[in-house]
């Protein structure tokens, strides 16, 4: 679970990870007509060889983009859109984690952790001291910052500028805040050895003032390698990843019953292949494995399963976003012989029929990226150092 350097420096890689109940707007703003969407990088005056991650933030205000520029000092690139002013700003250092709350950004500038507020412009830095961090979390009031690192758990408080440990073991991890700003949900190790998989974890809630940890008795739940926990509905129904190095497994659990559902495996989905929508308690699963069971994507409401289909073989599916309860979009590359890809597509998926419609043809090389506005009806893709944009009907 660790972020590799490699990994970061080629923004590639997406932490789809949600954190707060964010407060969905209705967007006005026809982006088409934005300076960057319409004459692209070199109507703003940026060089980038490779644009990478990028993301609508959910009040509808900002576009965070990243790129490589290859040649520079310091090559990756965090440029923040206001969508109202047209304003372009360009953040330190490189991204830590999604941009998934409205006012911070989270990047790592050198040896600090840089926590960018996108309405003041104040930047809280903290000193990593060459401790590596593998995640990070806003409360819901925006008051504490948790850090799973691998010295254990920190928690720092951006009001008075001061960082405490909660934990000091490497496999211990807080990934999910209750909305009372006190407790997370997550994982305690525990003294059982797993080998080259460090040590086993228990499921449980950290209240993150007191440091206290309260496991919580599940069964169901065969794997003890729990690797992170996320809300699908906060407070209630929760994701839980399980695995180790490229292996994973998910279940779905309601934390006030106990019930769980065996969602399965999900390795052949780790490529940008999952997606939680906390605003309307969707889960969605895209399944691209050739090797595991046949190709589908899932969708559930909480814990039901609302729609599901079996997909055609021989094509790579990543970077999914969820339009509504039977919509997916998603990155698709087919494999033609010796398994080179001849087909690059950004496709709309029909869940409920398995009926998958091109939307735009891409570069066959690049690696595509997908984004969703606010009010899931304007998308952006991504391939090489161009922006691609549309409307859903």
């Amino acid at each position: 679970m660790k972020i590799s350097i490699l990994v970061l420096l080629f923004l590639i890689v997406l932490g789809l990870i949600f954190i707060r109940r964010p407060t969905l707007q209705e967007s006005t703003i026809d982006i088409t007509t934005l300076t960057l969407f319409k004459e692209g990088l070199k109507g703003v005056n940026i060089q980038l060889d490779e644009l990478g991650y990028h993301s609508f933030s959910s009040d509808g205000k900002y576009f965070l983009f990243t790129g490589i520029k290859n040649k520079d000092t310091i090559p990756t690139k965090v440029y923040l859109l206001n969508l109202v002013t047209e304003k372009l700003k360009l953040l330190p250092g490189f991204m830590f984690g999604d941009f998934i709350d409205d006012h911070i950004v989270s990047t790592i500038d050198g040896n600090d952790l840089v926590l960018y507020n996108t309405e003041s412009g104040k930047e809280n830095k903290i000193s990593t001291n060459n401790d590596l961090l593998f995640s990070g979390f806003l409360s819901m009031d925006g008051s504490l910052y948790v850090i799973n690192s691998l010295t254990g758990i920190k928690a720092y408080n951006l009001e008075t500028n001061t960082i405490e440990s909660v934990s000091n073991k490497q496999y211990d991890g807080a990934y999910a805040w209750f909305s009372d700003n006190k407790r997370m949900l997550g994982f305690k190790q525990n003294n059982n050895k797993a080998f080259e998989a460090g040590y086993e974890r228990d499921l449980g809630i950290w209240d993150i003032k007191t440091k206290n940890f309260t496991p919580l008795k599940v069964k169901g739940i065969d794997s003890n390698l729990i690797r992170s926990t996320f809300w699908i509905i906060p407070d209630k129904i929760a994701r839980i990843n399980t695995g180790w190095d490229d292996g994973s497994h998910d279940y779905i659990l309601n934390i006030e019953t106990y019930e769980v559902k065996d969602i399965g495996e999900t390795s052949g989905a780790l490529m940008g292949g999952m997606k939680h929508d906390i605003n309307r308690g969707l889960f969605a699963v895209v399944n691209s494995n050739q090797t595991l069971d046949k190709p589908s994507a899932t969708v559930y409401k909480g814990m039901e399963k609302i729609s599901s289909s079996n997909l055609p073989e021989n094509y790579i599916r990543e970077n999914i976003q969820i339009v509504n309860e039977n919509t997916l979009l998603y990155i698709r590359k087919h494999l033609g012989e010796d398994f080179i890809i001849d087909e690059n597509a950004f496709v709309k998926l029909d869940v409920g029929n398995g009926s998958e419609t091109v939307l735009k043809i891409l570069p066959l090389q690049a690696y595509g990226i997908v984004s969703l506005s606010s009010d899931y009806k304007t998308w952006v893709v991504t391939a090489k150092n161009q922006f691609f944009t549309g409307k859903l009907e």
